[in-house]
């Protein structure tokens, strides 16, 4: 927050991006650690990969519209600090 010098008119704001983000986080999908063996047959890998990149879409998209959301309530120069310091946020 201090980072892009958020103003006291944009503390609303900040407060639905952080709530957003932190919602996000907590909801997207976390890789699993010994679960069940891959499915050996081409067809089910396939169907699996489908699924697994679908969420995928879906959690970018999520991770979009929270990003446009706040991106517009700011300042051109807290945009650019931003796409600094946000992206590893998103996993970029």
């Amino acid at each position: 927050k201090a980072e892009l010098d958020i103003s006291g008119a944009q503390d609303q704001l900040w407060e639905v991006f952080a709530e957003s983000v932190r919602d996000f986080l907590k909801a997207r999908p976390r890789p699993k650690i010994g679960g069940p063996v891959r499915p050996s047959g081409l067809p089910e890998r396939l169907a699996m990969r489908e699924r697994n990149l679908a969420s995928e879409l879906e959690s970018l998209r999520q991770s979009k519209a929270i990003v446009e959301t706040f991106y517009a309530g700011l300042s051109e120069e807290q945009r650019r600090h931003a796409d600094q310091l946000l992206p590893q946020l998103f996993g970029f």
